[in-house]
């Protein structure tokens, strides 16, 4: 509990400390580890204040605070966009949804990006949470950038597993339908080209008709998306440090008390 109120008293000084969408701590490692926790901030006064809310119910032998390349896409600096791509590196593309995105047994989700010349799957797997959802409203046509890690995935040759998704532009979500009848409101058939429609149902024609066209509402905007907080790497920059950029970094050790043995 004291974590949650750290990080409600502390963000966005302080950032990915708990998850609150699957109610998840992420400041202290998972298994067995002599690291007892650790806090990510924007300054080392941020993180020592933040220490001193979280209530620790074991010894601690010392405390130490580090500047680190956590929370700063890194692995995506010296990246070159639409590069080389394969096994284990980095990609930062841009390109066009070519197919709707689709969900397979586990949860995961996936669609093909055409970039250049090339063609790639990306995915959105089961512990990325919610942001599954945001890949699956796409739709052929959609510019996005994706950004992620390469990796062989069975029945594919070669996965993006997607770390962001920029959303560039959407593309209209127009449907085409053919017109029903007048008789028992069933969509017509075509007779055939330039023969109109039929019901084959009560065989009434309609030699004239025409197919409507309705575009559809898109619960989607534009923008930049991240899976939730459990799923990001360590070096993944969440959207709360957007803004927060350093211009200059401050030398020295930090301030005040900085190791408490």
């Amino acid at each position: 509990m004291s974590v949650k109120r750290m990080d409600r008293l502390t963000a966005p000084q302080t950032f990915n400390s708990y998850d609150f969408d699957n109610e998840r701590t992420l400041v202290t490692p998972h298994g067995p580890d002599p690291v007892l926790l650790g806090i990510r901030g924007e300054s080392s006064r941020a993180v020592v204040n933040a220490l001193h809310m979280v209530r620790i119910r074991e010894p601690v032998e010392r405390w130490v605070v580090f500047r680190t390349n956590h929370g700063t896409d890194a692995h995506f600096n010296a990246t070159r966009l639409n590069g080389q791509i394969g096994p284990f590196r980095t990609a930062v593309l841009k390109g066009t949804v070519v197919d709707k995105p689709e969900r397979i047994t586990g949860g995961h989700v996936f669609f093909t990006l055409k970039c250049n010349k090339l063609r790639v799957h990306c995915a959105a797997f089961e512990p990325t949470g919610k942001f599954r959802e945001i890949v699956a409203k796409l739709i052929p046509g959609d510019q996005v950038t994706v950004l992620g890690g390469l990796r062989k995935h069975a029945g594919f040759p070669i996965a993006l597993n997607l770390e962001k998704l920029q959303i560039h532009r959407l593309q209209e979500d127009v449907r085409i339908e053919n017109p029903t009848c007048p008789r028992c409101g069933k969509h017509l058939k075509s007779s055939g080209k330039g023969q109109g429609f039929k019901c084959v149902k009560c065989s009434f024609k309609a030699p004239n008709a025409k197919k409507s066209s309705t575009r559809r509402h898109r619960s989607l905007d534009a923008g930049l998306y991240v899976p939730d907080r459990k799923a990001q790497r360590h070096l993944t920059k969440p959207l709360s440090r957007y803004g927060l950029e350093k211009k200059r970094q401050r030398k020295g050790p930090p301030v005040g008390k900085w190791h408490d043995p």
